[in-house]
């Protein structure tokens, strides 16, 4: 009976370590699976991070050529901003030089108005004679002729 009972314990035992051998190896086959989607995930997550490194390069590339854009852009802003000073400068000197001009304008019809005036005077005090001009004037003239036509003629 001890027989037995040995027997008996001996092929539990083999029962139980087959059946855990069983399961180790199916354990092991899960363990490489697992292994080998990990490696392919460790594969694809370095490829993942070569085509991120790609694009962070790409991405400063851009960033520089941005940078020296907004350099050459603020340069020109910049010189756009001294010549629109330039002009505006250059209206406002006009605008002056404008009523500088205005004022002496201004001056010479103050002048001309005076003039105007003083000439309007004198011919009223003294009125145009032409029939006494006419006739001193008349006694300087010489006149050539042919006996026809008037050649020349001329002041004395």
């Amino acid at each position: 009976m001890a027989n037995r009972i040995i027997a008996g314990v001996l092929v539990v035992l083999v029962l139980a370590a087959t059946t855990a051998g069983v399961y180790a190896y199916r354990l092991t086959g899960e363990i490489d699976g697992l292994t080998g989607e990990i490696e392919a995930l460790g594969e694809e997550l370095a490829g993942l991070r070569d085509e991120q490194d790609e694009q962070l390069l790409s991405i400063e590339s851009v960033g520089d050529a941005l940078a020296v854009h907004d350099e050459k852009a603020a340069a020109s802003l910049g010189s756009l901003d001294a010549r629109l000073q330039a002009s505006l400068d250059r209206i406002a000197t006009s605008e002056e030089a404008a009523r500088q001009t205005e004022a002496g304008i201004g001056g010479i019809e103050r002048d001309i108005a005076g003039l105007d005036a003083e000439i309007k005077q004198v011919t009223a005090d003294a009125p145009l004679r032409a029939d006494e001009i006419y006739q001193t004037v008349s006694r300087a003239v010489v006149e050539i002729t042919d006996g026809v036509f008037t050649i020349v003629t001329g002041f004395v």
